[in-house]
């Protein structure tokens, strides 16, 4: 795992991305959003936004809901960004709800996805 975790740390995306994914049935939460990013990074959508939701899953089951809501961010975005504007509200809305029961303020980003204009 520490070639996985080095390749990722110098960028080499598609490194990190093979060596991750090797490992994929054993990472813990963190790799899994290293494995999300990499995966997004070489161009496989559908993988980072599963081990999106995995690492959401995980972090979740950890208690963690600032990491879970973070996932669940990330995941809206990259789903947005796809043109998938249904699902992306919906883990935005996940985002929000987690940390709103959690007591946790959005300090940086609103997850929320953006309104049409009419």
């Amino acid at each position: 795992m520490a070639s996985a975790r080095a390749a990722f740390a110098r960028q080499a995306w598609g490194d990190a991305h093979a060596l991750l994914s090797a490992a994929a049935p054993d990472l813990g939460p963190e790799d899994l959003e290293r494995l999300a990013v990499a995966a997004y990074l070489v161009g496989l959508d559908d993988e980072s936004t599963a081990a999106w939701e995995r690492a959401h899953g995980a972090w979740a089951r950890l208690g963690e809901a600032d990491r879970a809501a973070r996932c669940a961010g990330w995941l809206g975005l990259g789903l947005l960004l796809r043109g998938e504007v249904a699902r992306a509200g919906g883990w935005f809305a996940r985002a929000t709800r987690l940390l709103d029961e959690a007591g946790v303020g959005l300090s940086l980003i609103t997850l929320s996805p953006p309104t049409r204009p009419d």
